[in-house]
């Protein structure tokens, strides 16, 4: 039986980290707008220093799991159920293309949640002020929000090659609901995760296993797409691979579709 890891500490430091960026941009705003309460100033001040701790704490705390979660995988050797190895041209051309796809995410994703950030500025500043200045201030919001996401996003690029580049060769690891590539880990369930899209994507060389991953709450959805590279000669048990993953997760995946229909008629 496999050994549980305890994930307690990662969701009270995401809560906290939740709080320091709401309590940032709320009373950032509020301060922006010229209002002068002591108390504003000690909810920025929470953001400012609550962000980067949180995100420290967090960060460490989602290291030592991954690192448990990964021996556990690697020691467990009756759990494995397929194991492949790529060196060479394969191994670095699927690196290049794991890392302009990050980079290009890191420039899109910013841009996209300053758009929306501003947007919901003006359309509350509106109604008190001019146009020009609700962009201002759109702006002023938005901005940092933005250069904000862009750093952490970054910082996340960094982490992920590290973990893909730990070993001069790839070695990909699947059992039953995780696959590891190299110290990359990836977790198919748990917390309301579950793969709601399962394909083989031929375009890129070397050919790889698309899998995403789902997590949903009432009705809002994340999702994560992870691309791990085919080892020559394994096209058809990469075939079989994401079938049944994808299948695996029928059960789960309706579950949580009536989920949202539930959420959907009680709105």
């Amino acid at each position: 039986m496999d050994k549980k890891t305890s994930t307690g500490p990662i969701v009270v430091y995401t809560i906290v980290l939740a709080l320091a960026g709401a309590a940032l941009l709320g009373g950032g705003m509020a301060v922006a707008l010229g209002v002068r309460q002591t108390w504003l100033m000690a909810v920025v001040v929470f953001g400012v220093l609550g962000i980067p701790i949180a995100i420290k704490l967090l960060s460490g705390a989602m290291r030592q799991r991954r690192v448990a979660v990964s021996d556990q995988v690697r020691q467990n050797a009756a759990g494995i159920i397929e194991q492949w190895s790529l060196s060479g041209t394969d191994w670095s051309d699927y690196l290049a293309t794991s890392r302009s796809e990050m980079n290009q995410d890191q420039v899109a994703k910013p841009i996209g949640i300053a758009v929306i950030v501003m947007g919901v500025a003006i359309w509350q500043l509106l109604p008190e002020y001019d146009w020009l200045h609700s962009v201002l201030y759109g702006l002023a919001v938005a901005v940092p929000v933005a250069v904000i996401v862009w750093y952490c996003y970054g910082v996340f690029i960094r982490s992920r090659m590290q973990l893909l580049e730990s070993a001069r060769e790839g070695k990909v690891i699947f059992t039953e609901d995780k696959v590891l590539v190299n110290d990359l880990l990836i977790e198919l369930t748990g917390m309301k995760r579950f793969v709601s899209v399962a394909k083989i994507d031929e375009e890129k060389k070397p050919m790889t296993m698309a899998l995403t991953v789902s997590s949903k709450a009432g009705d809002r959805e994340t999702n994560q797409i992870y691309r791990i590279p085919v080892a020559e000669g394994k096209e058809a048990r990469a075939h079989y691979l994401v079938n049944k993953y994808y299948e695996d997760a029928a059960e789960l995946r309706e579950r949580m579709e009536r989920i949202g229909d539930l959420a959907d008629i009680a709105d």
